[in-house]
């Protein structure tokens, strides 16, 4: 406008809503079977298990899946959302050249000793991301107990969530990759792309969920990765305070968001509490 100033985050999604574009809704050009990868399809299937998705959609043929998740076009075009969540990484950085990623184990605040990129699809990513997290998460068992369960310093179901909610509400059309940062104190997520829908730090764990790409999301709810309830963040809440540990601390700037979650071992007196109390 005359003031020529970079526009809001708010100005930009109301510019897309008035020109009822939903970008992981376009059809991608290519035939559907040139864009899909292999490892990407087993990887989503495995995914879908995990997160306890119906058999009978889990078994569907790779098109008949996609279609059910509603990623498929009638005439078997695949959409962003099918490319993001099973395209080949030379498709997503055709046509999603933003859909990137990165971990960096850092050994300080400006230094870093372990590095790796990537822009492979939602399942992929998310697998590859846990691995590197997992490699340092050391893991605490509680002795006494008719099976010694295992507790790593970041819960598995926790990190699950923040890392698919990094890669499903970033802005695509902003640069930047998602990135994971992990110091020997703490753990960072960060996205491009602020909060939508009058989500904020504040109220985050209240808020109902509100997705930037509803085809996107809607596909994530198929798999029972997603929940318009916005049961995501309390499960985080949750799994961390189960522990004795302190909650997420999350933080945004209008252009990008940022979850925190400190490094903290498990407190065993706290565990046995939960656990004598199953309904605390």
């Amino acid at each position: 406008g005359d003031q020529l100033r970079g526009m809001t985050v708010e100005e930009i999604d109301a510019v897309r809503a008035e020109a009822g574009r939903e970008f992981t809704a376009t059809p991608v050009a290519s035939p559907a079977r040139e864009l899909l990868s292999a490892t990407g399809m087993e990887e989503l299937r495995r995914l879908m298990r995990e997160a306890s998705a119906s058999d009978d959609l889990v078994r569907l043929a790779d098109l008949d899946l996609l279609r059910a998740l509603g990623v498929l076009t009638p005439d078997d075009r695949l959409a962003v959302a099918g490319l993001l969540l099973v395209g080949t990484a030379e498709a997503i950085r055709q046509h999603v050249p933003d859909a990137q990623w990165q971990f960096r184990r850092m050994v300080s605040d400006t230094a870093y000793e372990q590095a790796e990129d990537g822009a492979d699809c939602l399942p992929v990513a998310l697998r590859r991301l846990r691995e590197l997290v997992g490699a340092h998460n050391p893991i605490v068992t509680i002795p006494g107990w008719l099976v010694q369960p295992e507790f790593p310093r970041y819960p598995s179901l926790a990190l699950r969530e923040l890392l698919v909610n990094a890669l499903v509400h970033r802005d695509y059309a902003v640069p930047g990759p998602v990135s994971v940062k992990l110091y020997p104190d703490r753990l960072e997520i960060s996205n491009a792309g602020g909060f939508v829908g009058g989500v904020t730090p504040e109220n985050i764990l209240h808020h109902p969920s509100a997705p930037r790409y509803p085809t996107l999301f809607q596909a994530l709810t198929r798999m029972r990765l997603a929940n318009a309830a916005n049961l995501g963040v309390p499960r985080v809440f949750r799994d961390l305070l189960s522990e004795g540990k302190e909650p997420p601390s999350y933080w945004s700037s209008g252009r990008a968001v940022r979850v925190s979650v400190k490094g903290q071992e498990t407190s065993r007196e706290f565990v046995e509490l939960v656990h004598r109390n199953p309904g605390l």
